[in-house]
């Protein structure tokens, strides 16, 4: 096994799973998802949507012309950095209608997204999300719903180092 590959497993024992199994953190995601792809609905099943890996799960207000800068900037992160992971973008939004025909179209269209519209509040009220803490709100997570690091790394460098040091150790691990 080579330097690299034992570094990242001690590196991910270390910040992944240091605590008992029963107190890890859980993200809740319903059993099927409204997914939207080339503008049209459909219904997927959760573990059919989100990567066996790792992956970014990040609620945005759907209703809000300023929050869709989140998707350009997770595009620019993606690109820059090189890095293929799946982000799950939870489109919070009591008017999909309105979010598919006047800000769908301008999100930029990067493969590793995955858009969904939550239209009834489950995912921001299932995990006690707020709109107002939306530095918290975002998560990286493994095996769909295991929550290994919490905090949103757009707004914060040292954050935003550590998603790249896990991103990049699990990726090595495939």
């Amino acid at each position: 096994m080579s330097t690299n590959r034992i570094v990242s497993i001690l590196l991910l024992m270390l910040l992944a799973d240091c605590k008992p199994a029963e107190q890890r953190e859980q993200l809740y995601l319903p059993a099927t998802l409204c997914t939207v792809v080339n503008g049209s609905r459909f219904e997927q099943n959760t573990e059919d949507v989100l990567s066996r890996g790792v992956n970014v799960v990040t609620p945005v207000w759907g209703d809000c012309h300023v929050c869709m800068d989140k998707f350009t900037r997770w595009d620019s992160l993606l690109c820059a950095e090189g890095l293929e992971l799946n982000i799950l973008f939870v489109v919070c939004t009591s008017y999909p209608d309105f979010f598919l025909s006047t800000l769908y179209p301008d999100i930029p269209k990067n493969k590793c997204f995955r858009i969904v519209l939550d239209s009834t509040g489950y995912f921001n009220g299932r995990n006690n999300l707020k709109l107002e803490d939306s530095h918290l709100n975002t998560f990286l997570v493994k095996n769909s719903t295991q929550i290994i690091l919490r905090g949103n790394p757009l707004h914060d460098d040292r954050l935003m180092q550590q998603y790249k040091t896990l991103i990049r150790a699990h990726l090595s691990l495939r």
